[in-house]
């Protein structure tokens, strides 16, 4: 099911994605042509600097952010770069994002040049974690700078006593005496009394330097913001994914994500508007029986003689189907779970002939095909049938049967003087044992057209003739609801991909309020019934048949006899009663008469 949902939706909204593909070509064309032809790479510097949660004092990655591009930052790593960089220019040239998550600030650049978008970011990093951290860890950084300084006393006080006493460096070094400068001759090794003063000396620096190296270290480890290190640039996208600069490549690119966005389009349409592809869309869409599905037959595939559709092919056996429920129904009254007949149907023993509407929710659903071949197939097994054309506004029937119009029903609404007889408005047809009754031309005042219709079907059926009328959709005039008075069953015809949902609905509940009783539904055109139909059709078919089918033989009535079809009639002719009445003639010309419409009863 959803296959033939998905192929119907493309067949029917397929000039959408047409569209939307070939403006997606132009698209990918005209922005190649547009597009510079020397695309400059650009590379991509940047450094991560996360906050610190032991460090001190609590921080706010949003705030310090700004502090990148604005304020003394900028300035201090323009100073630093050197070669004439300006603090404001060096600014728009950074990027900077946050992560509140992960509490860290990326600093980015993008240049064509690698090594000066890392300066850049080197140069803002460094400035900024030393303007940060300087400010958060003033009194921390004033003890590492006076430890540092008294590392580097205690280191110039043992540089200057190693340099009166260097023996005590050298031991092989001569001993000169502090005062008088002289060599000391004799000296039986240092005095026990510099070596402990420099020893002190020693220790006293060393310790100053271990002070300042912990105290640094400890600086360093709780200082609010440390940057992740250096990283190495890399080439710069220009967005989420890159479209080459090629006329097919774009035009390609372009094309397919047009087409995508005809798909989305398509969709959201067919989801406003639900149409109904498949049987069970039917079945889910309305309660009622579906009579028969035909499946879809393209126009130029129809079988046709001299001009009319004539009932054979893959759709015969549809239709046929369709004639077996309205047998069923005009027998028993009932058909399906309708459970909608509202009292003893009439029946064959009554005298009176079953009246069916074919009708539609709008044009072009296939009404008048689906009424004239149900006709054909009506009257191939002997049943005296009469085909109305009872839409006024759009009348189609004289088309598809292939004949002119002559007298219709509208003359019968003229003067009286130059009204025809009814039997020469109810004309034959080429097919045996079915008439037809034609509309007239198209017309808006259809008040005298609809009475003068309900007498001719009343007359019709009270001779014992199953009349099949077509009428006009009940979404586009109430011609149909007009005609119910003397209409026994009610047929809706539904167009596979074109009804809609909510027509059919309306349409069911304006024939339900009136009282009519709906049949069933018939389905026609659907893709996947067509090709299992032409497959069963194929299968159970030999050459033999299909030579045998052929235009149909012309039919005529025998204008000797002057009573009119629904006119009075002598109940003691026996020829009247034949032709008229529902005893088919199928006594020695049965088998002629069969194959004159082209298929055995």
């Amino acid at each position: 099911m959803i296959s033939t949902k998905v192929t119907a939706v493309l067949r029917r909204r397929w000039p959408i994605l047409a569209v939307a593909f070939a403006i997606g070509v132009l698209a990918g064309a005209v922005s190649s042509q547009l597009a510079p032809s020397d695309i400059v790479q650009q590379y991509r510097a940047e450094q991560v600097v996360v906050a610190n949660s032991s460090g001190t004092g609590g921080v706010s990655v949003q705030q310090d952010s700004l502090k990148v591009t604005r304020g003394e930052i900028p300035t201090i790593a323009a100073e630093a770069i050197g070669d004439g960089e300006r603090g404001d220019q060096l600014a728009s040239d950074m990027t900077v994002t946050v992560d509140t998550e992960s509490q860290a600030i990326t600093i980015a650049s993008v240049d064509v040049n690698p090594d000066v978008a890392a300066q850049r970011v080197n140069a803002v990093t460094t400035a900024f974690l030393d303007v940060t951290n300087g400010q958060r860890q003033e009194a921390e950084r004033v003890r590492v700078e006076q430890l540092a300084e008294a590392a580097k006393a205690a280191e110039a006080d043992l540089a200057t006593f190693d340099e009166t006493y260097p023996d005590l460096v050298d031991p092989d070094a001569e001993v000169t005496d502090p005062e008088t400068g002289g060599v000391v001759q004799g000296n039986d090794g240092p005095d026990p009394a510099l070596v402990s003063q420099r020893q002190s000396l020693s220790d006293a620096a060393a310790q100053a330097r271990s002070e300042a190296t912990v105290q640094k270290a400890q600086l360093a480890s709780t200082q609010p913001y440390q940057s992740l290190g250096e990283q190495q640039p890399k080439r710069d996208k220009r967005g989420a994914f890159e479209v080459p600069n090629s006329l097919f490549l774009r035009a390609t690119f372009l094309g397919l994500f047009g087409l995508l966005l005809g798909i989305i389009l398509a969709l959201i349409l067919e989801r406003l508007n639900r149409r109904i592809d498949t049987r069970p869309e039917l079945a889910e869409a309305c309660p009622l029986p579906i009579i028969a599905e035909v499946g879809f037959v393209a126009a130029n595939r129809r079988p046709t003689a001299d001009g009319s559709l004539i009932l054979t092919g893959v759709w015969a056996e549809a239709y046929r189907r369709v004639r077996s429920a309205m047998q069923f129904v005009y027998e028993r009254g009932t058909f399906g779970a309708t459970g909608k007949a509202a009292g003893p149907a009439p029946t064959k023993s009554d005298g009176h002939g079953g009246v069916f509407m074919f009708t539609s929710t709008a044009p072009g659903e296939g009404k008048t095909t689906s009424a004239l071949l149900t006709a054909q197939a009506m009257a191939e097994v002997g049943v005296r049938t009469l085909l109305v054309g009872a839409d006024f506004r759009r009348p189609a029937l004289a088309d598809v049967m292939g004949i002119d119009a002559g007298p219709t029903i509208a003359d019968l609404t003229g003067p009286a003087e130059r009204r025809p007889k009814v039997d020469q408005v109810v004309r034959p047809t080429k097919f045996p044992n079915l008439y037809l009754a034609l509309s007239g031309r198209p017309t808006r005042d259809v008040s005298e057209l609809i009475a003068a219709t309900r007498q001719l079907v009343s007359q019709a059926a009270s001779q014992n003739a199953t009349v099949i009328i077509d009428t006009s959709p009940l979404n586009a005039s109430s011609d149909a609801l007009d005609l119910l008075p003397v209409v026994d069953h009610v047929i809706m015809v539904v167009r596979s991909g074109r009804s809609t949902e909510d027509d059919l609905v309306q349409s069911i509940d304006a024939l339900e309020r009136v009282g009519a009783d709906v049949m069933g539904t018939l389905l026609v055109g659907t893709p996947n019934a067509g090709r299992r139909q032409a497959y069963y059709y194929d299968y159970y078919s030999h050459e033999g048949l299909k030579d045998a089918v052929g235009p149909a033989k012309s039919f005529v009535i025998d204008d000797s006899d002057d009573s009119d079809f629904v006119g009075d009639h002598d109940n003691d002719s026996e020829d009247d009663a034949d032709r008229v009445g529902g005893k088919p003639k199928v006594a020695d010309d049965s088998k002629q008469r069969a194959e004159e419409v082209g298929t055995a009863p």
